[in-house]
């Protein structure tokens, strides 16, 4: 054992006798929930506070902590505190760092474990100029990079990508990026890219996760503390989840606040910068853009990186995943998908529901998560009753798709309005109109706008095209009123590609699917004789009709508000053609057989 641990080991035991009251480090949650007290915690981040921690700050502001019992302290670090020695002493019951400090300081017999992670990607990347030519690892080879000497990425990224480059002591500044087009370093993908676009560089950013050296960034705590009291370490990782899912989904602005109270550098450009790179790598969400997955730690994964360190010789052979990480201290992840009820849906809230794979989960997305997504655009457009273009912050249906984890090219996005209507969005119908959910009207949230004109029934959400070129019934892909999305798979058998198997498509067939997807007939979620694709009148109903009582179909294409009374916003469509009504019934005829 180096010698040093030993003194810190000594020295951690005194310390331990010494702090039991004033920190928590010997006695049980149940000892001070029995006097009504709060169980004392204090945590230490490891550099000044940002965005980046700021899930542990929502969970304080937000009341997390104090609803498991426990009465939690933030501190900020900096570049010279010593957080890993304060928690091996019992100074500090958590701190936070990347897992493979954790399992470095293990392999010296320091006596720190992970409990939880609240990065599933760690945020270290590599940041050149564009012009600069470098567009992946390899092209490293013969650079020198402005790094922190002997970090572990170091050697497994030149063995993994066969390069050789040198290392400049990073010095945290961005000056000689700024002045020198071939300079190469260091950073986090949530913060220098930031400042360095504001000064006019155009940078390429690598992120060092996808080397195959993928530590994640965890809060970890002394050995015995989490055996002693696996209770309060539980508590305070359910509250802490919860935090970071808060924190990433929802309203942030206490939580900033604090941030900001603490470390007057961060202003609300710069965290909503930091924010919006969070979401776009998923460094919180993970791999899979999955909110439950925030606190996970994956033993394998651990273990992976034991074998990457030990492959370059930093940690001894024989480490265990067991000595690093105590499972049974760990709580079952929060789900973020909780059965959604009235009173959680507030009035800006979008319900998703995904069907996808055959599994049915609820989710409320806020205003709030929309809008600070890093690819909203703005857009120009009419909506009801304006006479003028309007200038609309969106967000395209696709880039949504995406965010939530499902892939554009394989599912249907139905938008269910407040008034029954149902359109339906599948992948040629994203690439050719290209839908986007309007979040803002002229800087007003939708839903406020709606409300403001007198006609609260427009919001939450509209949606609308960008190209309604190829739409036979352009209003039939722009509802209004849009409340709900339902992902479905693509071939679920509840879309009309998914039923029309033939061998050779004819021309008019064709023409008739590709008129269905862009007709009004499709899109009815109401129990009526026609219906719409996914309502109680599926399409192998509106089939039967087409097929063989065509003057009602024909009739009900065209006047469906007339024959259908809950088809409120439905036109009189007339300009549907003989050979257009051919198709539509030659194509909707195959379905029927």
């Amino acid at each position: 054992m180096h010698n040093i641990y030993k003194h810190v080991l000594l020295w951690g035991t005194l310390a331990l006798t010494l702090c039991t009251f004033w920190v928590g480090c010997g006695g049980g949650a149940g000892s001070d929930e029995s006097e009504g007290k709060l169980f004392k915690i204090r945590m230490q981040t490891d550099w000044y506070a940002q965005a980046e921690h700021g899930g542990f700050y929502q969970a304080l502001v937000n009341g997390y902590y104090e609803e498991e019992g426990l009465d939690v302290e933030i501190m900020q670090g900096g570049p010279n505190t010593t957080q890993i020695e304060n928690v091996a002493l019992g100074v500090l019951n958590f701190s936070i760092g990347r897992s493979d400090e954790v399992l470095l300081q293990a392999n010296r017999e320091v006596p720190i474990v992970i409990v939880g992670a609240f990065m599933q990607k760690d945020p270290q990347a590599i940041m050149a100029h564009k012009s600069s030519g470098i567009t992946e690892f390899a092209d490293l080879d013969g650079k020198a990079i402005m790094a922190i000497p002997g970090s572990n990425w170091i050697e497994l990224l030149k063995r993994k990508f066969s390069v050789d480059f040198g290392v400049v002591p990073l010095d945290y500044g961005m000056d000689r990026f700024l002045t020198d087009k071939n300079f190469i370093q260091q950073i986090f993908l949530t913060n220098e890219p930031y400042y360095v676009m504001k000064e006019g560089a155009d940078p390429v950013v690598l992120p060092l996760y996808e080397t195959g050296f993928a530590p994640y960034r965890v809060w970890y705590a002394r050995k015995d503390f989490v055996l002693r009291n696996p209770e309060v370490v539980r508590a305070f990782s359910r509250a802490t989840i919860r935090g970071w899912q808060s924190y990433m989904t929802g309203d942030r602005t206490k939580a900033n606040a604090m941030i900001e109270s603490q470390n007057p550098r961060m202003e609300d450009e710069f965290m909503n910068y930091s924010h919006s790179q969070m979401l776009k790598y998923q460094l919180i969400d993970g791999y899979d853009g999955d909110w439950d997955t925030v606190g996970e730690v994956d033993p394998a994964r651990i273990q992976e990186q034991i074998d990457q360190l030990t492959s370059i010789g930093v940690i001894d052979e024989g480490l265990s995943v067991d000595t690093v990480f105590i499972s049974s201290a760990v709580p079952e992840v929060l789900k973020k998908n909780k059965p959604v009820t009235e009173e959680a849906a507030g009035e800006d809230s979008l319900i998703v529901q995904s069907l996808v794979g055959g599994n049915e989960e609820r989710s409320i997305i806020e205003y709030e998560t929309l809008i600070n997504h890093p690819d909203i655009k703005i857009f120009n457009d009419y909506l009801e009753d304006s006479e003028t273009k309007l200038e609309l912050t969106g967000l395209y249906l696709k880039d949504f798709l995406d965010f939530i984890g499902q892939d554009p090219e394989s599912v249907v996005t139905l938008a269910n309005c407040t008034d029954l209507y149902q359109a339906n969005y599948d992948p040629d119908i994203l690439e050719a109109c290209k839908p986007y959910i309007v979040l803002e009207v002229e800087g007003i949230p939708t839903h406020q706008w709606a409300a403001n004109r007198g006609n609260p029934e427009w919001g939450p959400y509209v949606i609308l095209v960008e190209d309604d070129s190829s739409l036979i019934d352009k209003p039939n892909k722009k509802p209004w009123g849009v409340n709900e999305l339902i992902i479905t798979d693509l071939d679920s058998g509840l879309w009309p590609d998914a039923m029309l198997a033939l061998n050779e498509q004819s021309e008019i067939i064709e023409y008739g699917r590709a008129l269905y997807e862009g007709s009004c007939i499709n899109c009815h979620a109401i129990n009526d004789p026609l219906g719409g694709t996914l309502s109680n009148r599926n399409i192998q109903i509106i089939a039967v009709h087409a097929k063989f009582n065509r003057p009602y179909f024909e009739d009900a294409l065209i006047r469906a508000k007339e024959l259908l009374p809950t088809a409120e916003k439905m036109p009189i469509y007339s300009h549907y053609t003989d050979k257009e009504k051919e198709a539509l019934v030659a194509y909707l005829s195959q379905i029927s057989q």
